[in-house]
């Protein structure tokens, strides 16, 4: 089994011990008293860093629509 099958195994095995909590959108805690950052602020500067990250992995940014984008949406529901 590598690193990876071990990692994945771990969090099956333990995955439901871990702190989950749930909010209504708007009533959410701050995430840090100290941090008066806006999301906006936040989600400027991951801009330049997914910039850089595709850049070091040697790829160009992906081109395509946002409805065509790779992904799965996975509810509790559907959950096993």
């Amino acid at each position: 089994m590598d690193a990876a099958q071990r990692r994945a195994e771990f969090r099956r095995l333990h995955g439901s011990a871990w702190p989950v909590r749930a909010y209504r959108l708007g009533e959410e805690p701050t995430r840090d008293p100290l941090d008066r950052s806006l999301v906006d602020d936040r989600l400027a500067t991951m801009w330049p860093l997914a910039r850089a990250a595709w850049s070091v992995a040697g790829k160009a940014i992906p081109d395509y629509p946002r409805s065509e984008a790779p992904g799965t949406i996975v509810r509790g529901r559907d959950l096993p």
